[in-house]
Order: C-alpha cells, then sequence, then structure tokens
C-alpha cells in the first residue's frame, strides 16, 4: 500500500458536533500486542503508528483520508472524505487510545 505525506498545520478543529448514529470500535487489547506488529499495522485503512505531530494522506486508489499523529505517534484524530455510516462529508473521527469514535462533521476550512 502506498501512503503520501502531506503537511498541514495542527491546528484545532471547531466542536459544531452532533450526534450520529455510528458505533465506535476497539481493538481486543488481550490478542493484539501494540508494541509488537511488525512493519505496519493498519486500522481503518491507515497505519496505527506513524511520524510523531505529523500527518498522513492515503495513497492514490485508497479512499481520501488524512490521518493526524500525536506526540507519541499514535493517531489522534481521521479525516474522511468519503460517506459512510451516515456521516456527512468530510468527516472527523477522534482517537483514545485504541478507540476510534463514531465520528463528528468537520470544515477543512479555517
Amino acid at each position: 500500500m502506498r501512503f503520501e505525506r502531506i503537511l498541514i498545520g495542527a491546528s484545532g478543529f471547531a466542536d459544531g458536533s452532533t450526534s450520529l448514529d455510528a458505533a465506535p470500535f476497539e481493538l481486543d487489547k488481550a490478542s493484539t500486542d501494540l508494541t509488537d506488529l511488525g512493519d505496519v499495522f493498519e486500522i481503518a485503512g491507515m497505519p496505527f503508528s506513524g511520524i510523531p505531530n505529523s500527518w498522513l494522506e492515503a495513497g492514490a486508489g485508497m479512499k481520501k483520508q488524512w490521518r493526524m499523529y500525536g506526540p507519541n505517534g499514535a493517531p489522534l484524530v481521521d479525516i474522511d472524505f468519503d460517506g459512510h455510516h451516515g456521516q456527512q462529508n468530510p468527516h472527523a473521527h477522534n482517537w483514545d487510545g485504541t478507540t476510534r469514535d463514531h465520528g463528528w462533521p468537520v470544515s477543512i476550512l479555517p
């Protein structure tokens, strides 16, 4: 799979959120050791770990998605540009450890 790096300022997102019906998902921590994942471990279509404080864009032929990594290289936010789970375009999913929430409306414009 090919991924492309993009540089975007890590400014905050507006909280104009609404309740949507997509369910969050969580890794089974008992059967998944996140410290020994080999070269690439993907979740939600993107590598789970990345360069700290960076953004990653899905490559050509993949669904349009950006992922922001935090200071420890773990995902903080996914921005999806396709409509799924009843979401509008674009929408963002926040990460809390290994749990990705159901998603929220987001604007990429300042």
